[in-house]
């Protein structure tokens, strides 16, 4: 086990957000003064950066990442983009902008595929530079093409949270291809983290994600999966569950597939109380991963979640948010109550 700084990015639910899958119940829609709380929360809690996701069904990365960047001051956007849908001189000048919007706090995250219409639809030299030179190129893909492009070309390549022995094989044939390019790639994963003060009261609650769900729920979504996607990643999560009952998506140590029952992607979670959670990682970490892109349902809450449960255990410290003394009594004890924001 290693205890070297563990990376912990947050997500932007460019989609919408909710407290439940498959319910409508408490749902948020991703209006933009929302998403800028997400942010900032995630800004003011110390996470390194956030992940802005693509697709027909998302608000746009790119735009989204140049609004929100100067309502936060840290916080690095990871922002993903599809080749197709412009020229590669167009990315770069976008790129270049919101680089300098951001003063040096812009990623580009590469995606390689997963739904062949829209992808089918898709269809410089620059005066104005970015601040980071060059700028940073992250990637995920799980199919033979993407380990190549991801060996030859690729900054950081990123996993979604296969359990330990699958993405161990993974850093393996990246590492070795790049190697032979005389590259160097750092590694990056995706999951979703459900942490509580207690092991049972995170398995309560990720079981209450699912409890709308119904099982013609779960098998027109996968359904959906198998037909509309080519993406080998994908073939790979939805593996995971595959005929388990509810009872049984526990695939690894505290490795939970529920959350890919009907969502698309990254659909694992590592689920139980901070020590656990933070052990688990470590164990991620040993095989390679520098950086963990983490989110959770609600994305506002459960950024403090996080970031209140699990950062002192992986030894991240917050950014100083100042010293305050609260009012004699408020917490119901009897003398000022004094806090540095950790």
């Amino acid at each position: 086990m290693t205890d070297r700084p563990l990376e912990l990015f947050w997500f932007i639910p460019l989609s919408g957000d909710g407290a439940y899958f498959g319910s409508n119940a408490r749902a948020r829609h991703a209006n933009f003064d929302y998403l800028k709380q997400v942010a900032i929360a995630a800004d003011h809690l110390g996470f390194s950066g956030a992940l802005l996701p693509v697709g027909k069904y998302c608000e746009d990365p790119f735009i989204f990442s140049a609004a929100l960047a100067p309502h936060t001051r840290r916080l690095r956007f990871l922002a993903a983009l599809r080749p197709g849908l412009a020229t590669p001189t167009h990315w770069a000048r976008q790129a270049a902008a919101i680089d300098r919007i951001s003063d040096g706090r812009f990623i580009v995250n590469v995606v390689a595929g997963g739904d062949p219409p829209e992808l089918a639809s898709d269809g410089a030299r620059l005066l104005f530079p970015a601040v980071q030179r060059p700028l940073p190129v992250w990637f995920g893909g799980s199919s033979e093409p993407a380990i190549d492009v991801a060996a030859g070309h690729t900054d950081v390549y990123l996993t979604w949270g296969e359990p330990l022995e699958q993405v161990a094989e993974k850093i393996s044939a990246v590492t070795k291809r790049a190697r032979t390019r005389g590259r160097r790639v750092r590694f990056g994963l995706r999951i979703h983290l459900i942490v509580r003060e207690t092991e049972r009261a995170a398995w309560d609650a990720a079981n209450r994600l699912i409890e709308h769900v119904s099982d013609e729920m779960i098998a027109e979504a996968q359904r959906k999966f198998a037909q509309e996607s080519d993406s080998v990643g994908q073939q790979r999560m939805s593996a995971l569950n595959q005929g388990r009952r509810r009872d049984q998506l526990e695939i690894g140590p505290n490795l939970w597939a529920g959350v890919g029952l009907l969502r698309r992607g990254a659909g694992t979670a590592l689920v139980g109380d901070p020590a656990t959670v933070a052990r688990r990682l470590r164990e991620y970490q040993s095989l390679g991963i520098e950086t963990v892109i983490a989110s959770g349902y609600p994305h506002l809450e459960e950024a403090y979640n996080v970031a209140e449960l699990l950062f002192p255990e992986l030894g991240i410290v917050a950014p100083e948010k100042g010293l305050h003394e609260s009012a004699v009594g408020e917490y119901g004890i009897g003398a000022p109550l004094r806090a540095s924001g950790q």
